[in-house]
């Protein structure tokens, strides 16, 4: 019994308090972490199946091109307001155009909006890189002051002052990579969701274009 009263106990540290001292830099990290959070749900929202590539609107206009009802085809690509459907529409409406200008068309729309997709996540990977060096410098200032007040003090503080004030001043780099790491996680997730809708986007598109074409 004796010898467990004796183990050191461990350190109990007060997050809320070291984030509050870590002072006025925490706040461009508050709004770093903010904006990516908002724009991580929106572009989970929008960057998806239904946005880009319907599974309805491929099915119907499958069943459309069979039976030649390209009318049915150009409805369900109304239904189904999306990159595909775009793409589609054009190529339906321009059929009489040939082969090589709606191909072309078609497939300009659809990278032209997988862009569009693509720069609206870009924020979060800025937000990654800028968080650390923004936590890096509210520990940089945060060693200037610590050390200028040992310098202040000198030896009546004792170590407990220099301690306490590194201990704060590096709260914003941990801040900066705990916001970092969600940030560039969450990018490259939803790229790699629009990339892969993307593919099918562009299989769609030539599936349809080598039916109406080579096979009609």
């Amino acid at each position: 019994t004796t010898n467990e009263d004796e183990q050191p106990q461990g350190v109990q540290i007060d997050w809320a308090a070291q984030i509050k001292a870590g002072g006025f830099m925490m706040y461009p990290l508050y709004l770093l972490g903010l904006l990516a959070l908002v724009i991580a749900l929106q572009r989970l929202l929008t960057s998806r199946e239904g946005r880009l590539a319907p599974k309805g609107l491929r099915k119907t206009v499958s069943e459309c091109l069979a039976q030649g009802d390209l009318k049915g085809a150009i409805a369900a690509c109304d239904k189904y307001p999306s990159t595909l459907g775009n793409s589609l529409r054009f190529i339906f409406e321009h059929v009489k155009a040939g082969r090589e200008a709606v191909s072309q068309t078609a497939g300009d729309m659809a990278a032209r909006d997988i862009r569009t997709h693509l720069s609206r996540i870009y924020p979060l990977s800025v937000i990654a890189s800028l968080s650390p060096l923004i936590g890096l410098l509210g520990t940089v200032v945060g060693m200037i002051e610590a050390f200028g007040l040992v310098a202040l003090y000198g030896d009546e503080g004792g170590a407990s002052i220099l301690s306490d004030s590194i201990s704060k001043a590096l709260i914003t780099t941990a801040a900066g990579l705990i916001i970092a790491a969600p940030a560039i996680a969450l990018y490259f997730i939803i790229k790699n969701r629009i990339m892969k809708l993307a593919s099918l986007v562009e299989v769609e598109v030539e599936n349809v274009i080598t039916t109406l074409y080579l096979e009609g």
